[in-house]
């Protein structure tokens, strides 16, 4: 029996097996309760300020005010599950995922429990609600008393978060009474205890930064699972007095500080997984001495956080981030709940200009928390200059932040985790508060059509060629300039990312962006032999199609997109739906005999535009402008 197995058995005898009450299939990709408030609002995002977000926990506390269980929404693998209030333990339930043995339910759980009674707290703490007082004590209560907190043996992300819940109310919430603070004490220092020897075998060995640049493959001490729970442990400690509270915040400090460290040479887990872990490190900030905070504040790639957040937000929509690579954004918005709890720390002009223009709605509550009591603060906020962008995945070509911008975002990435895919040179374009062009956006765990839908050779869009998806990331960016005011232009050598078997000499993807309404791609393509060359452009999930005279129309309510290719004739046959998409239609063409040369047209507005390409295929003219290789 494997270790995963004799824990499941283990819970299912210390619960009673009480996990789960109702299954159901989900269409939804949203967590549970989430899911109906940030439908609610889909228009342009109000600037938050104290009442907004007030307004926003009052909304979601009456919510869970009405729930009888917590309902969780594991939208990756479309189940619902249900569990009875208050929730007693870790119970793992008895549902089948194909093809994946030992899911994380626990993970999924413990977020949405976290956001349940964090919506409570604060009610409390702020408007003196007795139903959420006691509503949020009866699960705290439980909480305290669970009989584990970790699904698996290492730091776990459900001990990040259960841990959190404990130290969030113990150490914030004025409104508990000394009954409770002491459950919560000791519910903190059974977590550290229970943590403290998973994360003593993960980096008890390390003594410094340089231990980890020493190791053959380093940045698998980097990977947020294990820091996560590790932070936690920290958390719950620093409340109970633990001992050992030292010891996690040496290896705290050594493994972030890597991360930081390694940062300068393209580590990252994207904008969504990146800013789960300053999310945990924001709290984590918050206990340690101001002599051992003010390093890592002022570490030099600790700005990169930010870059990634504000670089990569849609025209006129900051919390929809552009979808490269594994990355959720109303799924994991982390990443501004951490600038949030940073910005006391670090005071900054772009971040609270960055803060404001959020949609509330998609603000985790413990984000809204942080919010509260600094968004007075940010009258001093200024926008960045648009232009071009290294966002350190992604580079980015903007004309405009607002509604009415245009913004294009290329895949660049070399950093070897996993949630960063295979994509480079892939595109997105965005305007009026959504991405038009987009991408998957996340990765299928479960091994079936829709894991090919989100990884295989038709998940991203840049060129397949005879059969072969990029493996490698290897990109060197050759250009990114800004040729005037409103014309930007970005050369992305992907020669090294395709499998040797392709035989590459060059393989290039240069895009410009001309004012709010053009975007131009060249792909260069240089290979023995080119038997094929497939193209895959997703198109907005809610979008409809059409197709007119060689090009083809996405229209959403708010814009409309036309796209061609001169060396593709487009018609309705060329709009498909891909096995699996959740809602992407998508623009599908080959050719078996392409040029050295191929362009893509991207025209915002009610019409296409006449175009005309040279002779030799190395430029191209429209609205009188020259676009050249």
């Amino acid at each position: 029996m494997s270790e995963k197995e004799s824990r499941r058995t283990f819970f299912k005898t210390t619960t009673g097996g009480a996990a789960i009450i109702a299954v159901g299939m989900s269409g939804n990709c949203s967590s549970a309760g989430q899911s109906d408030r940030r439908e609610l609002d889909q228009g342009p995002s109000r600037i938050v300020d104290q009442e907004s977000v007030e307004s926003e926990i009052k909304k979601r506390a009456d919510f869970y005010l009405s729930q009888r269980y917590l309902v969780v929404d594991y939208y990756r693998i479309r189940r619902k599950l249900a569990y009875p209030l208050p929730v007693k333990d870790l119970s793992l339930p008895e549902v089948e995922v194909p093809s994946i043995t030992g899911y994380p339910w626990a993970t999924w759980m413990t977020w949405e429990l976290e956001e349940r009674i964090n919506s409570l707290g604060w009610a409390a703490e702020w408007f003196g609600d007795k139903k959420a007082q006691e509503a949020a004590s009866a699960d705290l209560e439980a909480l305290a008393s669970w009989p584990a907190y970790r699904q698996y043996d290492s730091p776990d992300l459900s001990s990040g978060h259960a841990g959190r819940i404990l130290w969030t109310a113990f150490a914030k919430w004025t409104w508990l009474d000394q009954s409770l603070r002491k459950k919560l004490i000791a519910g903190c220092r059974r977590h550290c205890t229970e943590v403290f020897p998973g994360s003593n075998s993960a980096y008890g060995q390390l003594t410094s930064t340089a231990d980890i640049m020493a190791l053959e493959r380093p940045y698998r001490k980097l990977h947020n699972i294990a820091l996560i729970g590790t932070i936690a442990a920290a958390l719950t400690g620093s409340c109970a007095e633990q001992p050992e509270v030292a010891a996690l915040n040496r290896w705290i400090q050594t493994v972030f500080g890597a991360n930081l460290d390694f940062r300068k040479d393209g580590f990252t887990e994207g904008v969504g997984y990146d800013g789960y872990v300053l999310d945990f490190i924001a709290d984590w900030l918050s206990i340690l001495p101001e002599e051992q905070r003010l390093p890592l504040l002022g570490h030099e790639s600790l700005p990169r956080f930010l870059e990634e957040s504000y670089m990569l937000s849609a025209p006129g929509a900051a919390e929809r981030v552009a979808e490269i690579g594994d990355v959720e954004p109303k799924e994991m918005p982390f990443h501004i709940s951490a600038q949030a709890k940073l910005y006391a720390f670090r005071p900054d002009p772009i971040c609270a200009w960055h803060l404001r223009r959020w949609n509330q709605a998609w603000v985790r509550s413990a984000g809204l928390g942080a919010l509260h009591s600094i968004v007075e603060e940010f009258e001093g906020g200024r926008a960045p200059a648009d232009g071009v962008s290294n966002a350190h995945y992604s580079v980015v070509l903007r004309n405009g932040w607002g509604r009415d911008g245009l913004a294009a975002v290329v895949s660049c990435c070399s950093s070897p985790m996993g949630h960063l895919q295979y994509d480079n040179g892939t595109l997105v374009v965005g305007k009026a508060g959504q991405w038009l062009i987009t991408d998957p956006g996340y990765q299928q765990y479960m091994r079936d059509q829709e894991r090919e839908f989100t990884l295989g050779p038709s998940a991203h869009n840049y060129p397949v060629i005879n059969g072969q998806k990029q493996n490698r990331k290897s990109p060197q960016l050759k250009t990114l300039k800004s040729i005037s005011k409103n014309l930007h232009k970005a050369t992305v050598d992907l020669t090294a990312c395709y499998p040797e078997k392709v035989q590459a000499k060059a393989i290039l993807r240069t895009i410009w962006i001309s004012g709010a309404d053009l975007v131009v791609v060249a792909d260069q393509v240089d290979v023995p032999v080119i038997e094929s060359l497939q193209y895959h452009w997703h198109g907005h999930a809610d979008a409809s199609w059409a197709s007119q005279a060689g090009w083809v129309l996405i229209h959403t309510d708010e814009a409309d997109l036309w796209l061609t290719s001169p060396q593709f004739t487009l018609s309705g046959a060329n709009i498909v739906r891909l096995p699996a998409s959740r809602g992407q239609l998508t623009v599908s063409v080959e050719s078996k005999s392409p040029e050295k040369v191929v362009w893509w047209l991207f025209v915002l507005g009610e019409n296409p535009v006449p175009f005309q390409l040279s002779g030799d295929g190395q430029s191209l003219e429209l609205e009188g402008q020259t676009f050249k290789i």
